[in-house]
């Protein structure tokens, strides 16, 4: 009961998710890396020990991290306005990060990763005087948009309708 009561109620509306399982943080704290200040837990995830997490959420969270180890001790207790002061620069540096790994591996493997290449071309279009892409690079990320919804097509994929449409 009384652990309950030390848990914080209050929910905000905020941009930040779970890094392991995508929940929305509307919460007025969770768990953040110290380190990388970009790699979130919820309340559930961050009751998990870190070794304990998916490999992929761990090895995602590695990536962020150049040398440093990675272990529970990264974690601390975050608010909201410290998340949103420190988080956002580091945000934009893990992003690019993903949106160059993608094109090192020349494929776009999830919605997610999607989602980063999508940013990267609107962040483009808006600075299209002052571009910093080449016709070659331009090229590879149309290739790898459109074999990314040519997989998509081919799996069967079936939609349960809750309107009755089918």
């Amino acid at each position: 009961m009384s652990s309950r009561l030390l848990q914080p109620a209050s929910e905000i509306s905020t941009h930040f998710r779970c890094d392991n399982c995508g929940l929305l943080l509307n919460k007025v704290s969770w768990m953040q890396c110290k380190i990388c200040k970009a790699f979130d837990l919820c309340d559930d995830c961050a009751k998990t020990e870190y070794g304990e997490l998916p490999p992929e959420t761990r090895i995602n969270h590695q990536k962020l991290h150049s040398n440093a180890p990675v272990n529970n001790d990264c974690m601390k207790l975050i608010l909201v306005e410290e998340a949103e002061i420190g988080g956002n620069q580091a945000r934009l540096k893990r992003r690019q990060k993903e949106y160059e790994h993608i094109l090192e591996e020349n494929k776009i493997q999830n919605d997610y990763e999607m989602s980063v290449v999508m940013d990267k071309l609107k962040q483009t279009a808006l600075e299209s005087s002052s571009s910093s892409s080449t016709p070659s690079q331009d090229n590879q990320v149309n290739s790898i948009i459109v074999r990314y919804y040519l997989k998509a097509t081919q799996r069967n994929i079936r939609v349960l309708s809750l309107d009755g449409g089918g």
